[in-house]
């Protein structure tokens, strides 16, 4: 196990002598609430929630609750993920996951909101290629540990896109990653805002929590001040970085394959 790796198992109040432990103590609770649908309750799946809570285990436990009562409350939002229909969105970088971790190794998720299509997509499906992104990213280890960073580059959104938006997609879009899922949100980072978007944020400002609040930087036109967060060789060039992501499909390309081996898998299980 390297250094950096020991470490943030630390951070996270991990001990792998009693990780078991702490995993049975979560599945005592679910037996304790028949009335919520758990969608898995495997180790590795449990473990993404001790290590996103720091091993709190009523926070951990609440946060598992949270995420299967959003699935169910949102049923047809989960129901129509559907990687195949979400390419347009993929190919207009919302999201792009960059191929490198940073020199903290979080992991990279970059959305370039003026590339927007409302004609061909709505707001719901950027959301539902962010939340299938997040899912594939949570998969590692790594990004468990060392949690995510989103960057968010308002180049070019037009005035007529925010309009399209209204208060409770905006909380549903907050509750859903800040309150639902099991991942490590380590900062939010906004790059060509333009003064609507303040505005926009101090409409769901209650419900943010002063975390995500002291996590939140607003950079405008200043890409060199993003550089004293993450370094230029893990910024794409479009955000004055030195990476140049040849190959921007490949997350599309990754999630297509997992759709289509998982449904293969599962017509295995009916036959």
């Amino acid at each position: 196990m390297d250094v950096d790796f020991e470490k943030a198992l630390n951070e996270l109040n991990e001990r792998t002598d009693t990780r078991c432990l702490d995993v049975e103590a979560i599945r005592d609770r679910i037996k304790l609430r028949p009335d919520i649908l758990f969608t898995r309750v495997d180790d590795e799946f449990i473990i993404r929630f001790l290590r996103s809570r720091k091993y709190d285990k009523d926070k951990a436990f609440q946060l598992l609750v949270n995420y299967n009562q959003f699935r169910r409350k949102h049923f047809i939002f989960f129901k129509t993920l559907n990687i195949s229909c979400l390419r347009p969105v993929f190919e207009d970088g919302l999201p792009t996951v960059s191929p490198l971790r940073d020199h903290l190794g979080r992991s990279l998720i970059f959305l370039f909101a003026g590339n927007w299509n409302s004609v061909l997509y709505t707001f719901d499906d950027i959301l539902r290629a962010l939340f299938v992104t997040m899912e594939y990213l949570i998969e590692s280890e790594r990004t468990q540990l060392f949690g995510v960073v989103l960057v968010v580059d308002f180049t070019g959104w037009k005035f007529a896109d925010a309009q399209k938006l209204n208060k409770q997609h905006l909380i549903d879009a907050i509750k859903m990653f800040q309150d639902c899922f099991p991942a490590r949100f380590k900062a939010i980072h906004f790059i060509n805002q333009p003064w609507y978007v303040r505005v926009m944020l101090t409409l769901i400002k209650s419900t943010l929590k002063e975390k995500t609040i002291s996590r939140i930087y607003f950079h405008g036109k200043n890409l060199f001040e993003l550089q004293n967060y993450i370094k230029a060789d893990a910024l794409p060039r479009e955000l004055g970085g030195d990476l140049l992501i040849t190959d921007k499909s490949w997350l599309y390309k990754a999630l297509l394959e997992k759709e289509v081996f998982k449904g293969k898998s599962e017509r295995k299980k009916i036959l």
